[in-house]
């Protein structure tokens, strides 16, 4: 679901817990008929919610921590 029409922000809710924000204007996109890079169509509208996967990998960072950089949005 995009949080709102001021800025990209994207909050994303997994089935199995996993809660990501992201950034949505930097994306690779793909739904049944299309891809691209950027917005995706399917999280334009804020406060809508899309069915949605998400691909993004775990980085670890200096202090032993990590953070999850998103890679890919598939609309649904």
């Amino acid at each position: 679901m995009r949080a709102n029409s001021e800025n990209d922000l994207v909050m994303f809710d997994a089935e199995e817990g996993t809660q990501l924000t992201l950034h949505a204007d930097n994306l690779w996109w793909e739904t049944a008929s299309a891809g691209g890079e950027g917005d995706p169509p399917c999280l334009r509208r804020p406060g809508r919610k899309s069915d949605v996967e998400v691909g993004f990998l775990w980085v670890a960072g200096p202090d032993g921590g990590a953070r999850s950089v998103p890679l890919w949005v598939k609309c649904l």
